[in-house]
């Protein structure tokens, strides 16, 4: 497979189509708010949660889907692959 492009440097014109990468080093699953709380705000590397990730596909997703109800196999056949790649780490 090909390395996906990173969503934080996409450029206006870019292909997205063949997909996008979202993930970013040292991100947690956890909210920073968590951390912060529980007085382990210092040692986060970034701020860009699994749910800000999540927030970037969010926003990104009208562009890729054109009808009301989006292209719902290729979404199946895209998460699919998300979490075989997630469990094969």
């Amino acid at each position: 497979m090909p390395y996906l492009p990173p969503y934080l440097a996409l450029t206006k014109d870019q292909n997205i189509h063949p997909g996008v990468n979202f993930a970013v080093a040292g991100a947690t699953a956890l909210d920073t708010k968590f951390f912060i709380a529980a007085g382990l705000g210092k040692f986060l590397w970034t701020n860009n949660s699994l749910n800000i990730q999540l927030g970037w596909f969010k926003k990104l997703k009208p562009s890729l889907c054109t009808t009301k109800l989006g292209n719902t196999e290729n979404q199946t056949k895209t998460l699919a692959y998300v979490f075989l790649m997630m469990f094969q780490q």
